[in-house]
């Protein structure tokens, strides 16, 4: 089965961290299913991975590309709530330490904890879904966003084997630079239909790109 055709706009880049810019490529998405491992990088036995990571691939600023995602902790403004998402670190890409890493379990992503054991009764790790709001569609630490899954690119009636994360046919994710060394990511092209209604846009994307998850 194949998903709607995404289609991006080439934006502003942040002028300090730009050493090119690109315009991501048009890809059809190719769903590999979501209900188990099997067809995650990784994939070993009893419906989990070896651990994977997930590095920015084919992003419109080409500083961004290679580097690998890193959690974070964020206070949401004028509460005393917390919520942990996903993003770039400029000091964590591919050519070195790969930390931390992912893995599928029982068909979704998940951040293993320092018991991690698959096989066992609690295995000790934490679920990653997508914020359920439209304009703020973060990948966050959470069991009540919306389910991630794998895909394949498809380019000019050719489908890849890479592997990139996405939710609901999407794989295009938007970037901006923060004070801080890092990029806060998240995924495009929802509507309130899909998500939880309306709501109040935070960042606009500088650039876009992919997140292609790779193994050791």
């Amino acid at each position: 089965m194949k998903v709607s055709r995404q289609f991006t706009r080439l934006p502003l880049i942040a002028p300090l961290l730009t050493t090119g810019t690109f315009a991501i490529p048009k890809v059809s998405t190719v769903p590999l299913g979501s209900n188990d491992c099997a067809r995650w990088p990784g994939y070993v036995d009893f419906d989990y991975t070896s651990p994977v990571y997930l590095v920015v691939d084919s992003a419109e600023n080409s500083t961004a590309n290679g580097l690998l995602t890193t959690v974070q902790e964020f206070t949401v403004p004028g509460t005393n709530t917390s919520s942990t998402r996903l993003v770039v670190s400029m000091n964590n890409s591919a050519s070195t330490v790969k930390l931390p890493s992912y893995r599928c379990h029982s068909g979704q992503l998940r951040l293993p904890g320092p018991n991690y054991d698959p096989t066992a009764a609690v295995v000790g790790e934490t679920l990653i879904t997508v914020h359920r709001d439209y304009q703020n569609s973060f990948p966050i630490l959470s069991e009540d966003g919306l389910r991630i899954a794998p895909y394949h690119h498809e380019i000019d009636w050719v489908e890849g084997e890479d592997v990139y994360l996405g939710t609901r046919g999407r794989t295009t994710f938007g970037f901006k630079y923060f004070d801080g060394g890092y990029f806060e990511i998240k995924l495009q092209g929802g509507t309130p239909e899909e998500y939880d209604g309306e709501s109040v846009k935070g960042w606009d994307p500088e650039f876009y790109g992919f997140l292609k998850v790779v193994t050791e």
